[in-house]
């Protein structure tokens, strides 16, 4: 065999830069041997393996050949850079992205098991309950496209002072007629997406067929600045748990108190977080102290953990009886596609539970797009349907007139039977949800906003949702209407980051904190050194975006590229056959009447009962829809001490009000002929000191 013949240029390793690696790693293995202190790629090979999860006795036989250094000296050098790290996070807390403007936190509560199998006293195993998070700079170009005047803490307090009398109407949750227009499209895109991914093929482009929503708010896909904070033993699930977190916080910014507390600082959190963090705000008021208020600190709810519990309690909602086969709920079209569904998935998979969602919404579209099509008893084929743009357009039309038109579901209750009515009623819900990822994975904050605006509303009618009912409607008011302008942009355009700077890969940024939770503790348990939580939170907590890369960069270092993919979440042509099947022989959109037919539990339209519970709420007397608006803020400090100056300039008391002022002898000589005088007229005084409070301590005093 020819080598030259049959070389490929296209071969993904380029052979010339594969050597000059080979002979390079053979030299430093050499010159290690050689001399211990010539480690350089020993170190980066050491920590690369410890990261990786190369055993103990592994990396002893890799640092006898000279390929790495030892265990030892791969965790004194996690320790050297642990320090490091947090000289960086110290500085990269003190930098003010504009005046009196902090950079933004995103924190999330962490459980850990300190586990020990050989028990004693002193010595078993404990849950430890932290609090871990990151540092996040939004970009300057962002900062530079408002006004200076709407990011400073005064116009922050002045706008939450005004808080008090802000009156929350019915219209600043409901949709606007443009956002309803744009709705319609958004439900037309999902409809026209499942028509062409699995029923037809335009044979021409004479009609416009969008299969994506239109652009409202465009986010930028540039690299994020995020600096990864030390994990924190102190849990935020209660308010005296965030107490301790923020003070952690401001120890590791090393800046006094008064400093750090004269900034406004930005966090984003889960439900609890916030909750938490609003009531212990109220429990420090009035405070003369801005170092013990909280006053400074402003709470968004995270997207991601908005998102899941939203989309939880739809999905429980429109799941069904799993018990009864003939009923024909979501559980159904999960059995068909061949996805178990027993029961409900548990709560911390969050992400299979909107892959299922997304799924069983494609699958109801195909069916009623067959059902309009006239041809839903036909089977799939891998071959599409050649179709015209205009009869395509068409058929798009009139499946959103039949499925998704108002007078659809006024049509549907009509109904003897309430199947074709949830059918309905669960496409609507199912579309918030199949929206809000789509539109949260591109960028697009203001789509994200509509529905958002949509779920305030759903809440309302949905129990389980009793806290997002509240706090979701405040952080939309608190954007949209409380705050400066400025102050909201730059708000709304740092809720999502892209990780990897790549557009339509964008993620909410406590869902990035989940993946670097991850990798917290995939290091931790596969380094081979024990559940220590010194050492997970002085070591690992800090050096996790570096083992990160190193990890990652072993594809580099083997001279290939890193290719990025993205997860689409399809359905396999017999999954879906399957599910049609089931489809008609439920009769889910129920085209003809049965004798004997059952008759399922009906399902409440949840976003008509929000309406109306928010109308009932507007016109009641108290203006009971004022809770949702944002807790008002009140500044003790600036208004009391002004009041109190003013009063102490005409004093002679001290400032400090402990300190008696000096008495004469001639006021003390003065002083007691008034006391002599008081206990003559003991009776006439006492029955005007009634009148006189001051009178009255007075007289108490010289008896």
């Amino acid at each position: 065999m020819d080598p030259n013949n049959d070389f490929n240029i296209n071969t993904p390793v380029d052979h010339n830069e594969r050597a000059y690696t080979v002979a390079k790693t053979i030299c430093s293995m050499v010159a290690f041997v050689t001399n211990r202190r010539n480690n350089g790629d020993q170190l980066a090979n050491s920590l690369t393996f410890l990261s990786s999860g190369v055993t103990d006795r592994v990396n002893i036989f890799l640092n006898y050949i000279g390929l790495t250094s030892s265990r030892k000296t791969a965790h004194h050098a996690l320790n050297h850079l642990s320090r490091q790290a947090e000289n960086r996070i110290s500085s990269k807390l003190a930098k003010s992205p504009a005046k009196n403007l902090a950079p933004f936190l995103c924190v999330d509560n962490l459980d850990f098991k300190q586990r020990i199998h050989t028990k004693s006293m002193g010595h078993a195993s404990q849950m430890f309950h932290g609090t871990w998070g990151y540092i996040h700079h939004p970009s300057p170009e962002l900062i530079a496209s408002v006004p200076v005047s709407d990011l400073t803490i005064e116009s922050y307090y002045h706008a939450m002072s005004k808080a008090s009398t802000f009156d929350v109407h019915s219209k600043m949750l409901l949709p606007t007629p443009k956002e309803e227009v744009h709705w319609e499209m958004v439900l037309k895109s999902q409809i026209t997406e499942a028509l062409l991914g699995h029923l037809a093929s335009p044979t021409e482009s004479f009609v416009s067929i969008p299969t994506k929503p239109p652009i409202i708010d465009q986010l930028s896909n540039e690299r994020p600045d995020i600096t990864m904070l030390k994990l924190m033993i102190a849990s935020d699930n209660s308010a005296q748990g965030a107490g301790e977190v923020f003070e952690s916080i401001s120890h590791q910014s090393t800046l006094p108190m008064t400093k750090f507390s004269s900034r406004l600082q930005i966090v984003d959190g889960d439900l609890g977080t916030c909750t938490n963090v609003t009531s212990l705000r109220t429990q420090r008021v009035p405070s003369d102290h801005k170092e013990d208020s909280l006053s400074n600190i402003a709470t968004l709810l995270g997207g991601a953990h908005t998102m899941w519990n939203v989309a939880q309690a739809i999905y429980s909602k429109h799941f069904g009886d799993s018990s009864d086969s003939r009923d024909s709920g979501a559980w159904r079209f999960l059995d068909s596609l061949g996805i178990p569904s027993h029961k409900m998935l548990e709560k911390k998979d969050f992400t299979l539970m909107i892959k299922n969602i997304e799924k069983i919404h494609k699958a109801t579209l195909v069916y009623c797009l067959m059902v309009v099509m006239g041809n839903e008893s036909a089977s799939l084929t891998e071959e599409l349907t050649p179709m015209s743009s205009s009869r395509i357009q068409d058929v798009v039309e009139e499946t959103y007139s039949r499925f998704f038109s108002a007078q659809a579901k006024l049509d549907a209750t009509l109904q003897p039977s309430p199947k074709l009515s949830n059918l309905i009623l669960r496409l609507a819900d199912f579309a918030t949800v199949v929206e809000g990822d789509a539109a949260m994975k591109a960028g697009n904050i203001g789509r994200v906003m509509n529905v958002w605006k949509r779920w305030a509303v759903l809440a309302q009618g949905i129990k389980k949702l009793t806290q997002y009912s509240i706090q979701l409607p405040r952080m939309i008011l608190l954007l949209n209407e409380v705050l400066p302008p400025g102050l909201g942009h730059i708000l709304k355009h740092s809720l999502f980051v892209a990780p990897s700077g790549r557009q339509k890969h964008f993620v909410a940024k406590d869902q990035f904190l989940e993946s670097q939770n991850y990798w917290l503790k995939h290091f931790f348990n596969n380094t081979g050194r024990g559940t220590n939580i010194n050492r997970l939170k002085n070591t690992y907590s800090l050096n996790v975006p570096l083992l990160q890369e190193l990890v990652h960069g072993l594809l580099a270092d083997s001279g290939k590229k890193t290719v990025y993919q993205s997860h689409k979440n399809r359905i396999n042509l017999r999954s879906l056959n399957n599910c049609l099947r089931m489809c008609r022989g439920k009769d889910v959109c129920y085209t003809a009447s049965k004798l004997d037919e059952h008759v399922p539990k009906k399902v409440e339209d949840f976003y008509d009962v929000g309406i109306q519970k928010m109308k009932k709420l507007f016109v009641t007397k108290g203006k009971p829809l004022n809770k949702l608006r944002p807790p008002p803020m009140k500044i003790w400090s600036t208004t009391i001490d002004e009041e109190l100056e003013k009063e102490n300039d005409d004093s002679d008391v001290s400032v400090d009000g402990d300190v008696e002022p000096d008495v004469t002898d001639d006021e003390l000589q003065s002083n007691q002929e008034d006391e002599n005088e008081d206990d003559d007229d003991e009776v006439q005084s006492h029955q005007e000191s009634e009148n006189d409070d001051d009178t009255d301590h007075e007289n108490e005093s010289s008896d």
